[in-house]
């Protein structure tokens, strides 16, 4: 409906690509980030959309691209890093996959840093992304 009102929003496209991302509908997620870059190149959430219909579906450098992308644009993005973080980790590059720990240490995030490392955080409040 949004986009009947404002095809070329970005924040429309960001939207949908949650809800294919809850569908489990990871190429239609795709589709949905790659148009919220094309119409607003310089936002992190496009990138990081795109990064994680990648990751779901396996393809796992085009995810690192993006991810990588989304940091550029946001460098505070702590979901790229601990995404980061778990791909190198099934690489088995430990020393990027500390790089991600440690980045997201810095950014005050020891819960997505203890997840990359298989710890679970332990909290009344979920992580939020």
């Amino acid at each position: 409906e949004a986009l009947k009102i404002n095809p070329t929003s970005d924040s429309a496209y960001n939207g949908l690509s949650s809800i294919y991302y809850y569908l489990k509908d990871f190429n239609k997620m795709l589709n949905c980030s790659l148009k919220q870059i094309e119409l607003n190149p310089k936002s992190h959430y496009g990138y990081y959309n795109a990064g994680l219909a990648y990751f779901n579906l396996k393809s796992f450098q085009e995810a690192i691209n993006y991810f990588e992308e989304a940091i550029a644009n946001d460098f505070r993005y702590s979901p790229a890093y601990f995404y980061l973080g778990i791909i190198y980790k099934e690489r088995g590059d430990k020393i990027l996959m500390m790089k991600q720990y440690n980045k997201l240490l810095e950014l005050k995030r020891k819960d997505l840093a203890d997840r990359i490392l298989g710890i679970e955080y332990s909290s009344k409040n979920p992580v939020e992304f």
